[in-house]
């Protein structure tokens, strides 16, 4: 596999044109997974959609409620994952087949019913990888551009059963927590021997906790490699398969 460089973002919110722009800025691809019905966090107006996806940003589904998909029955299970996939479609005009899990809680049958939505992958929040992983429908993620402490870290790779994410953390990434070198080590590393990066997050915490600063030195310092391909999620599920 070449190197891949892909971001992602949740929720949506008033901050994803601003975030939209900013990629854009910098040639970096990203995919928004927006969620249709959370009064938390609306959907932007047709024309701010319009704008966004004229800035080469994939647009996800992310349910239309946001509920935690493990625990609700078959019925509103499909539902979810089937009504925010025609909304958003009508929404932009385009397909939409990449879904990500609320709070990145998933299990085989939500990753079964994703595949029988129509969706061709599932975004989960399993960090520290720079693999694809065995299932399109269980895709993995590398570094979460907000600032968790290492307690943090471990204690999600050890609900999220990840030893592989864990080990490297600790090993490649030195059990750092710094932001900018944890994606400059992942960078480096992918560029001597392939594989993905993947920063993901949520343009409403970056508001909230100043850190667009932050994630636009780390934009720069991802972006303009010859040899590293910036892409959408779904580019990156399609361009893969063809590396095989």
């Amino acid at each position: 596999m070449r190197a891949y460089v892909t971001t992602s973002w949740d929720d949506g919110g008033i901050f994803d044109l601003r975030l939209a722009e900013l990629l854009s800025e910098h040639g970096v691809g990203g995919t928004f997974y927006w969620t249709l019905d959370w009064d938390r966090f609306p959907l932007p107006t047709s024309g701010e959609a319009e704008t966004i996806l004229s800035l080469g940003v994939e647009i996800g589904s992310h349910t239309m409620t946001h509920p935690d998909l493990t625990a609700i029955d078959d019925d509103a299970l499909r539902w979810e994952l089937s009504e925010s996939k025609v909304r958003l479609e009508d929404l932009t005009g385009d397909e939409v087949s990449s879904f990500c899990y609320p709070f990145g809680y998933f299990n085989r049958q939500a990753s079964e019913a994703v595949a029988a939505a129509g969706y061709r992958l599932g975004r989960t929040t399993v960090g520290f990888r720079k693999d694809l992983g065995p299932d399109p429908f269980q895709m993995p993620v590398s570094i979460q551009l907000y600032p968790h402490g290492r307690r943090v870290h471990v204690t999600h790779a050890l609900k999220e059963r990840n030893g592989i994410g864990l080990g490297r953390w600790l090993t490649a990434y030195r059990a750092g927590g710094d932001l900018a070198s944890l994606t400059t080590t992942a960078l480096d590393e992918i560029r001597r021997t392939g594989g993905v990066l993947h920063l993901w997050g949520h343009s409403w915490e970056l508001e909230e906790f100043d850190l667009w600063e932050s994630v636009e030195v780390i934009l720069e310092a991802v972006a303009g490699h010859d040899d590293v391909a910036y892409v959408t999620n779904g580019e990156l599920m399609a361009a893969a398969g063809s590396d095989d």
